[in-house]
């Protein structure tokens, strides 16, 4: 058996990019005739089509700020898809990769903020799953890839905003707990995966409650796999 202690020393965190600030800077200088103050925003370095490609959110000036991506080149750096078609702004955000698929958030102006892929071209760019139908959104954020999963926090009518996961189809979307019990939201915070030196990876997430102190939860991409840490910890050996 490990003790909560000895479960989260095993795990540790995933190198960072270190040449985000060198490719926003080249970005920046390609799409500088385009709109000088369209701003790049939530850059992402991917390899969708196995060569490195950066996805990014860029106002063009015309359509709004909307799905970019590049390779580095001037000939390679491009509108992949006006999300929110016409001058209002799509805004994706929080890119997440799980195979050879770009997760993200965005607003097409009708689901509002929801779960969109793409496979770095403009037919195959498209709404994932609407998880609260309706103009409202489901404020989709904290998207994150761990263990073939994909984990991500939304909301809707009946259980307010909670930790889902989601296979890559809109039918394998599933609530991993509703943790603040009916239609009042979880505070999540301090979402990371998280890999054991023995190759297991699994998703960790703090939940404020309200007048109370954090608490920590792991997530194995299951509902019954979705536990505090320390009772993972003192029931399950790793």
């Amino acid at each position: 058996m490990l003790s909560a202690g000895a479960l989260l020393l095993l795990f540790v965190g995933a190198a960072e990019t270190t040449s985000v600030r060198d490719a926003k800077a080249e970005i920046s200088a390609l799409v500088a005739h385009i709109n000088p103050k369209g701003g790049i925003r939530w850059l992402y370095q991917s390899t969708l089509q196995d060569d490195p490609m950066w996805f990014f959110n860029f106002d063009d000036g015309t359509h709004g700020a909307e799905l970019w991506a590049s390779d580095l080149t001037a000939e390679g750096t491009r509108l992949i898809k006006d999300l929110q078609p016409g001058p209002a702004s799509g805004y994706p955000n929080n890119f997440a990769q799980l195979g050879q698929r770009l997760y993200f958030a965005a607003n097409d102006g009708s689901n509002g903020v929801e779960i969109w892929h793409s496979d770095g071209t403009a037919t195959g760019t498209g709404l994932l799953v609407d998880v609260n139908v309706g103009e409202a959104g489901s404020y989709a954020s904290s998207i994150t890839a761990c263990g073939g999963t994909l984990f991500f926090g939304a909301e809707d009518a009946e259980h307010g905003f909670e930790m889902r996961a989601i296979d890559g189809t809109a039918e394998s979307m599933r609530l991993l707990n509703d943790i603040t019990a009916g239609p009042i939201s979880s505070s999540i915070s301090k979402v990371e995966c998280r890999t054991s030196t023995a190759g297991v990876s699994l998703l960790f997430f703090s939940v404020g409650e309200r007048d109370q102190p954090e608490v920590q939860w792991v997530s194995d991409g299951t509902p019954e796999g979705t536990k505090l840490a320390s009772a993972r910890a003192e029931h399950e050996e790793l």
